[in-house]
Formats: C-alpha cells, structure tokens, sequence
C-alpha cells in the first residue's frame, strides 16, 4: 500500500471520528436540554429525540470523507 492509499485510510477514519464526535454532542446537549426542564418547578416540554446532525451538514466530515475516498482510488491505481 503507498503513501496515497494510506492518506486516504487516515482521511475516512478522520472524517467518520468527526462524524461520530458531532453526534455524541448532540445527544450530549439534548441530555442537557431535558434535564433542565424535568428539573425546573414549571415544567415544560421537550424532544423525545435528539436533534441528530446529516452528513451533509458538517463541511469538513464531507470534505475528508471525498479526499479519502480520492487519495484511496488514486493510490490503488499509481500501484
């Protein structure tokens, strides 16, 4: 495996790590989001999901993502 195929590699698994931070803090602030209002005397209403981000919605997940997928495809056709 050459040096592009190897970008490539670390380029998916940048851009699904980013992917998966992106979740995780969103289902960290719905968490947030819900205990305060269980926790305040007025009550209230709140999501029962959490509001979870696209793919499309992060430029940098998608930019790594066909960056990787390019560095991949060019590496295995140099080889």
């Amino acid at each position: 495996m050459n040096v592009y195929a190897k970008l490539g590699v670390i380029f998916l698994i940048v851009s699904g790590i980013f992917y998966t931070l992106e979740r995780i803090v969103a289902k960290f602030i719905w968490a947030l989001e819900i205990s305060a209002v269980k926790l305040s005397p007025s009550g209230g209403s709140y999501s029962s999901y959490p509001d979870m981000p696209n793919l499309s919605e992060n430029i940098f997940v998608i930019a790594f993502l066909i960056l990787g997928i390019i560095l991949i495809i060019w590496g295995l056709l140099k080889k």
